[in-house]
């Protein structure tokens, strides 16, 4: 079992100092430390529960910890923190929720805190850099070394913090599109107004010219009408339109409008096929297909990191890294509806949504 950073000094010096002291059993066997003495990993997330992502990357997370065969109240005590940034995300909002996990943070003293996605990461792990404290984040878009200026380069952080970026998987989404639409190369690209959106977008954009496809539309928006007459114009100017995020849009009387809602209507409302960055978006909500970010491998590999943290791995020393693992998945329902007919090829290689 770990012994958690806050107690390791103590520890030593007790058992150097006070040995008669050190409890056993009847049989010798040094005794269990008790529970509230195990590592204590604090998980913020820079959403809330309901949203998919969200329940994604807690599976992976704990599927992470079941794999390391860690025991919860034995070896590792874990909590979940929500800064609710999605359904707010006003800067004040943002900032005073960033304050106030720093406050809690500071108050509960965790053994390893972990971060996931942009939102947490701007508005409170910078604020984390230097101390103590190790810091490992996930689902993170903006550059870590650039942006946010809390490691020295991606190979060798240098500092408390380090983690896992997005890796936006354009190439396999292009794959997947051609097989049923061999002709598509008009994207529309729509996305909400969060900080989430822009990296995604300009990597599309970068990449679009090696898969001869051109990016015919860009739009950020905020306002639900708004999003409708985009998604009108991509009927008449693309062949298929790209989603990143849709979750932030407001109705006129300033009513946050759930993200499957929005994507239930612009199916609704559109004849082209739509291609998602997220997994959730064709398994949950229903557009036709991707390659696919997945919240379950970002969860993976940042616990796989906060447990090397928590046995002595220094985290200036872990080098930044991307998601590897993705979904290749296709909504046959969406399919169908579309009067498209999905091959046996991609029946083998992607999941398919019934």
């Amino acid at each position: 079992m770990l012994i958690p950073r806050r107690i390791l000094l103590a520890g030593i010096l007790l058992a150097l100092a006070l040995v008669p002291l050190v409890g056993c059993d009847e049989e010798g066997e040094p005794v269990e430390a008790d529970a509230d003495e195990t590592p204590f990993i604090l998980v913020v997330h820079s959403y809330h529960p309901e949203y998919n992502w969200v329940q994604e990357v807690n599976e992976g997370l704990e599927a992470a910890l079941e794999k390391s065969k860690w025991v919860e109240g034995e070896d590792y005590t874990l909590e979940y923190y929500y800064m609710d940034t999605k359904r707010n995300p006003e800067v004040e909002f943002m900032t005073q929720a960033g304050g106030e996990t720093l406050a809690y943070v500071e108050e509960t003293d965790p053994d390893v805190v972990i971060i996931i996605a942009d939102n947490a990461m701007e508005h409170f792990g910078v604020k984390m850099l230097d101390r103590e404290t190790p810091v490992l984040f996930a689902a993170v878009n903006n550059d870590p070394v650039d942006y946010y200026e809390v490691a020295d380069t991606l190979d060798a952080p240098g500092h408390n913090i380090s983690g896992c970026l997005h890796k936006a998987r354009f190439s396999g989404t292009i794959e997947i599109l051609r097989e049923l639409y061999p002709e598509a190369s008009r994207m529309a690209l729509l996305a909400d107004d969060a900080t989430v959106a822009p990296p995604h977008m300009e990597r599309y954009k970068a990449e679009a010219p090696d898969f001869g496809v051109e990016v015919v539309m860009e739009e950020r928006i905020g306002d639900f009408e708004v999003w409708k007459q985009a998604v009108a114009e991509a009927n008449q100017t693309a062949d298929f339109i790209m989603l990143t995020v849709y979750h932030t849009l407001r109705r006129e009387n300033g009513d946050h409008i759930l993200g499957p809602d929005v994507l239930a209507w612009t199916l609704e409302n559109t004849t082209l096929p739509t291609t998602a960055t997220w997994s959730f978006s064709v398994t949950d909500d229903g557009a036709l297909l991707g390659d696919c970010i997945t919240g379950v491998d970002h969860g993976e590999l940042v616990m796989e990191m906060a447990i090397k943290a928590l046995n002595g791995v220094p985290v200036k020393s872990m080098p930044i890294v991307s998601n590897v693992d993705g979904a290749r998945v296709i909504n046959a329902d969406t399919a169908a509806r579309l009067g498209v007919e999905i091959p046996e090829g991609l029946r083998r290689s992607c999941e398919i949504i019934e």
